[in-house]
């Protein structure tokens, strides 16, 4: 290091030299700003410090993850020591061995560098397997250390009285970051999607050049998973290392080929897939979104690693061994599976991995059917069965009332009647012939007849109560559309909470593992997370099948093919106005005062607006209707006017079968009827007595409804009054729970707590998150049982019919003289 670091790295004094230096100092310090006090303060001067850079090879990502770490460690560093990077000391590679080993060594021996960084998976593995470092070095991009044959010694140290183990590289001045990922991990997922017999591990070829004992270790990496491998080593060509050899490719496993173009990479891609042959990547999802048929490991955070890059240089720059700093870096993981590639490629994964993988280019997520609350409402409304079906009724009875009402026009009846006789009588009768015909035309006209105009009033009614029960069932619809479409997003909620338990539990499993290479545990804690990923994955598939049932539900009330996939628009749980689309609702229920007269303003929208009353209403009406008419049926005649026009001929022997109606035959006849009943047994008696008795059980109905419909306002306002006070809790409880988690899981990977604290502490975490799902979507279904209960629904009405009930909830709190804080 350059003598402008020694004084930052000097050790401390120790004893009473240390006292006596450190008061000295004091002493020298007052004295200088108290001969100084009306001098300008002059700034003190900061250590300069110079980083080299090295890179692999151009890429199109190098700018990006170089924007990344220069802002990490200026941002650290730049208060303390003047860091800089200068434009000169980035050096790149041509993506051969040669030329990166070049660019190291030039930053090792360059006297004006103080610290090298290894910004290149290559040149991070190059610097990692030397062991003559004349000057700190980091080394952020070891993929694979345990096959890269990278040096590391477990370090112990103690932390607050607990002895801590952590791996280090053992190398001075070498400080290196082991991105996690595990060979034989990684090769069992594989073969979970599809089984094979031989691996082909396809590698840069530089690496394998320049580390030898990479070869070693691939090879080991197959025989303990039984499987048969190849090494396909690509320089610039992914295809031209493939052209000859595909037949015999059974399964691929890319490592990072970053020397590739982006144009080579695709082509190389596209080729794998055009002969059918699966792929799995080391480098992560990414390589899965452009057309990589799988992976395990997410991709590396570069931010993350950024800061951490910056952090091990502050802590080189305090003084410590480069040698002695941690180099785990965990890499969180998550089966990706690129769905259009595995059904090019010919491979279809089980229902156990589809239901724990994220998919890429997935037929449901990619479908152009897309739901929100409001177009699957709609949809429901239009489209609805039992909507179809009580349509139909109402058009029916439309008819019906028109079949009362014809009764009140003229009916006109036309008849003809023939008759032949035998010749015997035709004879003996002078005035019968042989063959007669008579023709009538009959006009009739009711003038006056209650029964008549009762029929009529009652079918009216009769199709309002029709009408009114259609819109019950048009309510009861939007309730039940609504509650599915919630319901669909809870399931997705609760699937995606329980994957990402998964991924917690895996990330564990990893822990447990490394506890076990640092002595911190045994292979039981292994076993026992093995155990409850195998729980966590069952959990997963079981959330699955309850989405599937609930997208069918969906599926039902919008009449569609029940498995028919659509993709939801609402999935965030902060969006709590997700139904109530004015904040405003929110003030009326927030406390005790400004909710208890919103319930009583509720119960009285409610009750105005009820189709349940409003058809009861209908009922009522048309039983007065009917009550009435059986009373003047007593003394209330029938008045009917009757017309006909009549023409009879008769043909003696010989005369013709068909004969002309004469002028002179036609009769006609005018008539007026008046009919009374004047007695039929007590009849009318009896009809009248029943209709009251129906009557009276028709109020008694109607107030029995009334009442269950207050019941149903009331305890659905305070249901959703609890849920949404519940939002804030449940979100409390999760923020508390998670950070409990995070510290237990931070312990645990100490070797502070055992594996029991770790899984309490996580299954707290799980309940807390799903109960903070269910707070917010409970709320919305609890809303929609409150607007449907009131019989309206604010999400459905226009802006204008919105405002126009805000405007009614403003002035009812008025007369109550009822003020709301903070309106």
């Amino acid at each position: 290091m350059s003598e402008k670091l020694a004084a930052p790295c000097r050790p401390r004094l120790a004893g009473v030299q240390a006292i006596a230096a450190s008061l000295a100092g004091l002493l020298i310090w007052m004295s200088a700003a108290l001969l100084a006090s009306h001098a300008p303060l002059q700034q003190q001067e900061r250590p300069q410090v110079v980083i080299g850079v090295v890179l692999d090879g151009p890429w199109s990502e190098n700018e990006s993850i170089r924007a990344e770490f220069e802002n990490a460690i200026l941002q650290l560093l730049q208060s303390r020591w003047d860091v800089r990077l200068p434009e000169e000391k980035y050096l790149v590679g041509d993506w051969t061995g040669s030329s990166i080993q070049n660019a190291l060594n030039r930053q090792l021996d360059d006297p004006e560098v103080d610290i090298v960084l290894a910004s290149g998976v290559i040149a991070s593995t190059l610097v990692a397997t030397r062991s003559d470092l004349p000057k700190p070095v980091v080394a952020p991009w070891i993929v694979a250390a345990d096959l890269l044959g990278v040096p590391s010694q477990v370090l112990e140290t103690q932390q607050r009285g607990v002895t801590v183990r952590e791996f280090v590289s053992g190398v001075h001045n070498l400080s290196y970051i082991s991105i996690s990922t595990d060979i034989a991990q990684e090769l069992r997922a594989y073969l979970e999607i599809v089984p094979f017999e031989k691996i082909s591990f396809v590698v840069n070829r530089v690496i394998l050049t320049a580390l030898p004992e990479l070869r070693q270790n691939l090879h080991q990496a197959a025989l303990d998973m039984e499987l048969d491998y190849e090494i396909i080593e690509v320089e610039d060509s992914l295809v031209d290392a493939l052209q000859g050899r595909v037949d015999q490719i059974e399964a691929a496993y890319l490592a990072p080929l970053l020397q590739l173009s982006a144009q080579e990479n695709r082509r190389g891609i596209d080729y794998l897939i055009e002969h059918q042959i699966p792929t799995f990547s080391l480098w992560g999802r990414s390589a899965v979104e452009k057309g990589i048929m799988a992976a395990l490991a997410l991709d590396t955070d570069i931010g993350k690693l950024a800061r951490r890059v910056a952090l091990n240089i502050q802590r080189i720059l305090l003084g410590e061994d480069p040698g002695k700093l941690p180099v785990g870096f965990k890499r969180r993981q998550r089966l990706t599976i690129n769905m259009a590639t595995a059904k090019a490629v010919g491979v279809f994964p089980s229902f156990a991995l589809l239901t724990e993988a994220e998919l890429i280019q997935d037929v449901r997520t990619q479908t152009a059917r897309k739901l929100t609350l409001l177009s699957a409402v709609e949809e429901a409304v239009s489209a609805n069965l039992d909507l179809a079906v009580s349509d139909r009724l109402v058009a029916a009875g439309r008819q019906e009332v028109r079949q009362a009402r014809a009764l009140y026009y003229p009916a006109v009846d036309a008849a003809s009647l023939t008759t032949f006789i035998d010749d015997d009588r035709a004879d003996a009768s002078p005035t019968v012939g042989q063959a007669g015909i008579n023709n009538s035309l009959t006009l009739t006209q009711i003038l006056y007849s209650d029964s008549v105009r009762a029929n009529v009033r009652i079918n009216e009614e009769v199709q309002r109560g029709r009408v009114e029960e259609r819109e019950q069932l048009r309510l009861d619809i939007v309730q039940e559309a609504a509650t599915a479409y919630l319901n669909v997003l809870i399931a997705e909620t609760v699937e995606e909470i329980r994957r990402k338990n998964l991924e917690l539990t895996r990330a564990n499993l990893e822990l447990a593992r490394v506890r076990q290479q640092l002595g911190h545990s045994g292979i039981a804690d292994v076993l026992r997370w093995a155990s409850q990923i195998a729980n966590d994955r069952r959990d997963v598939i079981e959330s699955s099948a309850l989405r599937n049932q609930s997208e069918i539900q969906l599926n039902r009330l919008l009449n569609r093919p029940l498995e028919e996939p659509f993709v939801t628009r609402e999935t965030a749980l902060d969006n709590v106005e997700l139904l109530t689309s004015q904040p405003r609702f929110f003030s009326y229920i927030n406390n005790q005062e400004a909710f208890r007269h919103f319930r009583r303003f509720l119960v009285d929208e409610g009750l105005a607006a009820s189709p349940e009353l409003r058809r009861l209403d209908a009922s009522i009406a048309a039983q007065q209707r009917a009550l009435l008419a059986a009373r003047r049926s007593f003394w209330s005649p029938d008045v009917t006017f009757q017309a006909s026009l009549a023409d009879v001929e008769n043909s003696g022997s010989g005369a013709s079968l068909f004969p002309f109606p004469q002028p002179g035959n036609i009769d006609w006849t005018l008539a007026f009827n008046v009919t009374l009943p004047l007695f039929e047994g007590g009849a009318r008696t009896a009809e009248k007595l029943r209709t009251l008795e129906e009557l009276e059980q028709l109020r008694t109905q109607r107030a029995s409804t009334a009442q269950k419909i207050e019941q149903r306002i009331r305890s659905a306002a305070h249901q959703a009054g609890f849920s949404y006070a519940a939002i804030k809790l449940a979100e409390e409880a999760y923020l508390a729970a998670n950070r409990n988690f995070e510290l237990v899981q931070d312990s645990y990977r100490q070797g502070v707590v055992s594996i029991i604290d770790l899984l309490d502490a996580q299954n707290a975490d799980l309940t807390a998150d799903l109960a903070r799902a269910n707070a917010v979507y409970s709320f919305l279904i609890d809303w929609v049982e409150v607007e449907r209960a009131v019989g309206e629904f604010d999400f459905l009405a226009p802006a204008a019919a919105r405002q126009d009930f805000l405007n009614r909830v403003d002035e009812y709190f008025r007369q109550k003289g009822v003020r709301l804080r903070g309106r």
